[in-house]
């Protein structure tokens, strides 16, 4: 049986839904979602893709498909279930301000192969690759950048392995795009996950790549003169795609607190990130700005355009205090991980989280605010200092 996959996308709410990985038959829609009252927002759409043919936009929202009304991404994934390329979809939108609904006929494309390799190097053409045992990195960035992030990867990929348990065996080298120009990070964004809106490149470092095949991460130069903003990126977004590829593959949509706070977690080994996130979440505990653990891993996604920054940085150090060494907390969090990825648990359930680590989440804060408290930081890094 087909099955589609609704994929996290690294921004609140933002999905790409496209079909099983192995089918021959898999189909795309080529847009990412996000949930709204009475529809499905689109955030994102891919250049060439049957939802950029027939002229779907940023902003449009879904309210029917194939006659049933849209409540859910679960809804959009049962009426696809089933379908194949060639097959026309019908599609309500509602576009702006106006009242007026849209039909639209989609015909849905075979997914194919989007070669992330390929289309960087159309947009590019000094980008070279270079490898190691578990990396290929396509760059126009200079050598010293390259043997850098090479070298950070390959320790970050122990790491990985060390924190999850696991000695995966790869079919494939995992794939990092850097660009040095702004412009040829938007050219790409363009090309394979769009760059209006939230996930604007303009705001953007990078990100992992879900739309097209082996997702990469894709990252461009923030212009520190020893690549430190660069390189913590690369930490984080390395984190999702070893996550995603060895760790949640059986969980069709991540739940943001705990997919982002595990890659924060991985960003604590450069001072960049480790001095400036976490000093920042020990001011905004001064200032009394603190999100409850109940509401940030029940309601993550209510309180991110707002407070944007301190959900990252607070989901990144609750999942870095309950599994540092000699957390006692350590050995339950792993067992919970390994129950969202059974489907066992919802990472979202403040009760189930409470019940694998044994304790009230109110308790727990308290624990974690001392620990926030007594850290100490050198306050936010600035490269060249």
């Amino acid at each position: 049986m087909r099955r589609l996959i609704l994929t996290s996308v690294l921004l609140c709410f933002a999905f790409s839904l496209h079909a099983g990985e192995n089918n021959e038959n898999s189909i795309w829609l080529g847009v990412m979602l996000s949930t709204a009252r009475n529809g499905l927002k689109i955030t994102q759409v891919i250049e060439d893709s049957p939802a950029h043919k027939v002229g779907l936009k940023v902003g449009d929202l879904v309210t029917k498909i194939g006659g049933e009304d849209v409540g859910s991404i679960e809804t959009l994934h049962a009426a696809l279930s089933g379908k194949k390329p060639g097959d026309e979809v019908k599609l309500v939108i509602k576009r702006g301000n106006s009242d007026k609904h849209i039909n639209l006929n989609v015909v849905l494309e075979k997914k194919g192969k989007r070669d992330a390799l390929s289309i960087a190097k159309s947009i590019s053409s000094d980008m070279k690759e270079k490898k190691t045992k578990h990396y290929r990195i396509l760059s126009n960035m200079d050598k010293a950048f390259v043997k850098k992030a090479l070298a950070k990867m390959e320790r970050m990929f122990k790491r990985y392995c060390e924190f999850y348990s696991v000695k995966p065996e790869l079919k494939e080298k995992f794939l990092i795009i850097v660009f040095k120009e702004v412009a040829q990070f938007k050219k790409f964004t363009g090309k394979t996950r769009g760059v209006s809106g939230a996930t604007s490149a303009r705001q953007a470092f990078g990100y992992f790549e879900f739309a097209v095949e082996g997702r990469p991460v894709v990252s461009r130069w923030i212009g520190a003169a020893d690549y430190s903003r660069t390189l913590a990126n690369l930490g984080h977004e390395g984190a999702h795609q070893f996550f995603w590829t060895f760790v949640l593959d059986k969980v069709e949509v991540s739940q943001v607190w705990f997919d982002e706070g595990l890659a924060v977690n991985f960003e604590v080994e450069n001072p960049y990130t480790h001095n400036t996130r976490f000093w920042y979440l020990k001011d905004s505990l001064s200032k009394n700005e603190w999100l409850s653990l109940p509401e940030l891993v029940s309601n993550w996604t209510k309180h991110f355009n707002q407070k944007r920054m301190l959900c990252y940085n607070e989901s990144g150090a609750l999942v870095h205090f309950l599994t540092r060494k000699g957390s006692p907390y350590r050995r339950a969090f792993l067992k919970f991980l390994k129950g969202v990825n059974n489907r066992r648990i919802e990472p979202a359930s403040v009760e189930q989280l409470e019940k694998a680590l044994s304790k009230k989440l109110s308790d727990i804060e308290k624990e974690f605010k001392r620990w926030v408290r007594e850290t100490k930081y050198k306050g936010p890094y600035s490269s060249g200092k």
